[in-house]
């Protein structure tokens, strides 16, 4: 364990706690209670004096973790967070997901049965309400779980035994049907909360700010949401409305807007993010008619379900963190390296800010069509919302991705396209601009400073990335007739394989590799059957195609024999 070991160490514990822009949201002897490992560690080091290469080197971090200054410094270093890794987004939004589509109905259905017998007793002098509500809820059984065919969870019993997992440890409670209700619905608002704040980048302030009117009919969305044409007029833009807020309580908010979804003028599709928040509106339904407040996600205030409007309140964000990390640690199944895993606001914000621009392929298809539409309205209007310092983090992961794809090129890893032949002929000329003995990351900041003054950023799509210049950019010569120097990003209307494979500007990594399979096997049949009904033109269109991606296939490593039997 080196220097670059313990600062990986420290950034990593700062990215658990981490959930504002501008103070870290934990009580102070936090971080430095988990940084005292360092201490230990230093203190055994006597104890491998026979084996060097397990001892912890000495260095200048020792005052950093010991004096409590690691606090302040992972307040400033917001560049230092890392996003939500992959390894813990897919689990928990595949799970965020399927209480969505699947188990929602189940706790909707318990929450009509609950709302009408208490409805029934309510004018009864006796104390044996909630005898009487826990009877209508015995024995309720739960739809079946997609994956397995078996119900989600057993059907209620008058007496459960239930477990309470977090970091503090595990605690063991029995719970009647009202208040194993009282969890689910908890656990569908935890949900609810990922979805939205996966697929839009919000931070928990302005999710729980959000508001919405009395609550309306199922055939229509909540106040909180408008929808608008885009500009070509083929599509509709999903804008969630509400109150951008920047975590000092003095500061006041002001009115925000963020792009939530697209969908072609002529579908019935809803966005994720729009399904989970006319979610919360029908689970709280029962409750929001209880008060008068109009925020969208309210909680009762105290054990058991509300009965009065002093019982119920709109959310807090130190609940919605507890409830969010409960749903984790009770749900979702994560990889052994990453159990134990932290969720923090800021995590999600560049988490999104980073599908933006790298519209992943190995995503979940529903994220993965999500970002891909967002990325196109992006490249079309430059519109994604009056965030700004969402739209800066987009930029700074498009100018960080960019000087990636190029380090990759430098370090010799298998990359196509002509832009790389490019950055491969410069190479001698950008490594003069640093030294070859500073840390991987210090080198990433150099050449993003490079590129940065050059107006480089990473545009990425299924077949490909582009690293963007005017001068060479053969969309907009096919759109406009000619290069365009004022140009920022590629020109979304002209965006093709057949164009950007003989741009100068694209990039293909191993990320873009199935598209490229895929589009060999495709042309190749299509070459062979125009071939074979004699159609000369169609079958040298298709052969073109197939040379193409064979050639960007090549670039990896993988030989024409091995594209003919894939074939």
């Amino acid at each position: 364990m080196d220097d670059k070991a313990r600062e990986d160490y420290f950034h990593f514990v700062c990215a658990q706690y981490y959930d504002d822009d501008r103070s870290i949201k934990v009580n102070g002897t936090t971080i430095d209670r988990y940084m005292f490992v360092i201490t230990i560690l230093l203190r055994q080091r006597e104890l491998f004096a026979k084996q060097p290469r397990l001892q912890l080197s000495l260095g200048g971090m020792r005052g950093l973790f010991w004096s409590g200054a690691g606090r302040r410094k992972g307040g400033k270093e917001l560049g230092t967070i890392p996003a939500l890794p992959d390894e813990v987004f897919d689990p928990l939004m595949t799970e965020a997901l399927r209480w969505l589509d699947v188990y929602s109905a189940d706790i909707i259905e318990l929450r009509k049965i609950e709302a009408e017998a208490a409805e029934r007793c309510a004018s009864w002098r006796s104390k044996n309400k909630t005898y009487y509500i826990n009877r209508h809820l015995v024995g309720f059984q739960f739809s079946k779980n997609p994956l397995t065919n078996l119900p989600w969870r057993d059907e209620l019993r008058m007496i459960e035994e239930v477990l309470d997992v977090d970091e503090t440890g595990t605690l063991r409670q029995k719970l009647g049907p009202l208040g194993v209700l009282r969890r689910l619905i908890s656990n569908l608002l935890a949900a609810c909360s990922v979805v939205i704040q996966g697929f839009t980048g919000l931070r928990i302030s302005e999710l729980l700010g959000l508001r919405a009117e009395a609550y309306f009919r199922s055939d229509l969305f909540p106040s909180c949401i408008s929808i608008r044409p885009s500009l070509d007029g083929l599509n509709q833009v999903f804008l969630l409305n509400g109150e951008i807020f920047k975590g000092a309580v003095s500061e006041s908010s002001r009115e925000g807007q963020w792009v939530v979804g697209i969908r072609p003028v002529d579908s019935d599709f809803v966005p994720e993010a729009v399904r989970a928040l006319i979610l919360v509106l029908e689970v709280v339904e029962g409750w929001r008619n209880l008060t008068q407040d109009t925020h969208v996600f309210i909680h009762p205030k105290a054990q058991g379900m509300p009965r009065s409007k002093d019982g119920v309140g709109a959310a807090r964000s130190n609940l919605m963190r507890k409830l969010q990390q409960q749903f984790l640690v009770q749900w979702v199944e994560l990889p052994v390296e990453f159990a134990g895993w932290h969720l923090s606001t800021h995590q999600f914000r560049k988490k999104f800010a980073q599908d933006i621009v790298r519209c992943d392929p190995g995503a979940l298809p529903a994220v993965r069509e999500h970002f891909k539409h967002m990325s196109m309205h992006i490249l079309e209007t430059g519109y994604i919302g009056s965030d700004a310092e969402l739209l800066r983090l987009i930029d700074d992961f498009a100018l960080r991705d960019a000087a990636a794809q190029i380090m990759s090129i430098i370090d010799g890893e298998p990359v196509a396209g002509k832009m790389s032949d490019e950055i491969r002929r410069a190479t001698p000329r950008i490594r003069q601009a640093y030294d070859n003995s500073i840390s991987e990351e210090d080198r990433r900041k150099k050449i993003e400073g490079l590129i940065d003054s050059e107006g480089i950023r990473a545009w990425p799509c299924d077949f490909g990335t582009c690293l963007f210049r005017a001068e060479t950019a053969m969309c907009h010569f096919a759109g406009r007739g000619f290069y365009d120097p004022s140009a920022l990003k590629p020109l979304a209307s002209e965006r093709c394989a057949d164009r950007c494979s003989s741009c100068s500007n694209l990039v293909v990594s191993a990320r873009n590799l199935q598209f490229w399979k895929d589009r060999y096997r495709h042309n190749e049949r299509l070459r062979l059957a125009y071939k074979e009904e004699g159609n000369t033109s169609w079958a040298l269109l298709a052969s073109r195609r197939v040379q193409v991606a064979a050639s960007m296939l090549q670039a990896h490593g993988i030989s024409p024999k091995d594209l003919a039997h894939a074939a």
